[in-house]
């Protein structure tokens, strides 16, 4: 993921955060400077890491093929036979999975945990009174194979090595006294005040926690605190991380390289290979939708409404997503298996073509030149490096593969090779 570069104004504050920062991975690792959790804690803590490699879209619960393909990692192909397949399958549904194998069938988190504990428990013959023995069990016989496949899968997506993004997993965890899963601006505070030796100030140490935090959401994340701790560590590897497009990603990947395109400031062309659960993750999100190919009928096939009519309610939809009520949010342009000609729908006075571009081009004040923001949303987006101007993006999604696209695509979307392309890989999806 791109660095992210600080307002002139701030250089100098910002400078001495990001020095702490290193001297504060390698305080981490100093035990004497650790407040070690509960073995209670520490148990919880490894569950929710266990389970988070199983819980591939993140959402709190496992669906069948999740469970299925997290024990085929774990175990390993060759073990993962049609006998052993069979029997993973009655413990997904014995541990309480709702649903069927035809529509869906889903484990929450809170019985695969009563689950994994009981099995865990009968193997071990450790009971939960001992949290510290269990943990240390189910770490060595259960999770670690598992974390490995896992640690590797994302270390490519990183750029980095399986090793040093598992050291800075442990440095996280370090950290994260409490052990829920996120630092929280006290647990960062201590740290950065102990190798700064005064020499931060609370509001130094407010930029640096705002800076990590690049959702806003007031606790970093793992993959927030990594982003930021590689980039410090690793500024000539960080240069060199933007990806060349077009890009094959499984589609379990799809949120990180959404969220690396948006932090390039490039808008993004995914094309899911005839997949129908890239549309659907889609029409999850929080976006504001337009349909091409019912453009496409009421313009041209049904004539229900006029081209004029469209451009308004597409400068309209613009508008809103470059304020919606003071923030910014993507617009999820859906092709389908159409090839709409974006190119000769847009306009100056409707959808201008710039907008496809990269933030490079399409930026605050050219949005603001053409009245589609007005002063205030023009400050608003401005301030704190633009962070609301870069949750601005176009997701445009069709249903084809990327031969399909460099036929009949890229004479339809303007700006087409400034596009962050993403193919997903049809294996991948199902």
């Amino acid at each position: 993921m791109a660095p992210k570069k600080a307002p002139k104004a701030r250089a100098d504050a910002k400078a001495k955060p990001k020095a702490a920062a290193k001297g504060a991975a390698k305080a981490a690792a100093r035990p004497e400077e650790k407040k070690e959790p509960t073995p209670q804690e520490r148990l919880n803590s490894l569950l929710d890491e266990f389970f988070s490699c199983y819980d591939s879209d993140a959402d709190g619960q496992l669906e069948r093929v999740e469970w299925l393909e997290g024990e085929e990692k774990r175990l390993g192909k060759h073990e993962f036979g049609p006998k052993i397949r069979k029997q993973v399958f009655q413990w997904f549904k014995d541990s309480g999975a709702e649903g069927s194998a035809s529509d869906g069938m889903y484990l929450s988190r809170a019985k695969w945990e009563e689950a994994m504990l009981k099995l865990c428990v009968e193997e071990s013959e450790i009971g939960t009174d001992e949290p510290a023995e269990l943990a240390e069990w189910i770490l060595e016989k259960k999770a670690k194979p598992l974390f490995r496949v896992i640690d590797a899968e994302q270390a490519e997506i990183k750029h980095t090595t399986p090793e040093e993004l598992r050291a800075i997993k442990d440095q996280f965890k370090s950290l994260d006294r409490n052990a829920n899963g996120v630092l929280e601006l006290s647990e960062l505070q201590d740290i950065l005040q102990k190798v700064s030796k005064g020499d931060l100030s609370p509001g130094d140490i407010k930029t640096l926690f705002d800076d990590i935090n690049k959702s806003h959401s007031g606790a970093v994340t793992f993959d927030e605190f990594f982003d930021y701790m590689f980039v410090v560590q690793h500024p000539e590897k960080a240069k060199g991380a933007v990806p060349s497009y077009p890009l094959t990603i499984d589609f379990k990947d799809l949120k990180h390289r959404l969220d690396e395109a948006t932090a390039i400031g490039r808008n993004v062309l995914v094309l899911a290979s005839g997949k129908q659960q890239v549309g659907t993750y889609f029409q999850y999100q929080n976006n504001l939708p337009l349909d091409c190919k019912q453009m496409i009928a009421e313009i041209y096939v049904n004539k229900s409404k006029t081209n004029a009519e469209w451009q308004e309610k597409t400068k309209e939809t613009l508008m809103t997503a470059m304020n919606s009520s003071g923030f910014c949010k993507p617009i999820f342009m859906w092709f389908g298996n159409s090839a709409f000609d974006w190119k000769g729908f847009c306009s100056e006075d409707g959808f201008p073509d710039d907008v496809f571009a990269s933030k490079e081009v399409w930026t605050i004040e050219r949005a603001f030149e053409m009245k589609l923001i007005d002063d205030m949303q023009k400050l608003n987006l401005g301030i704190e490096d633009e962070k609301k101007w870069k949750d601005f993006q176009l997701h445009i999604v069709s249903e084809c593969d990327l031969e399909f696209a460099n036929q009949h695509l890229f004479d339809k979307i303007p700006h087409y090779d400034d596009l962050a392309i993403l193919v997903i890989d049809p294996n991948s999806a199902d």
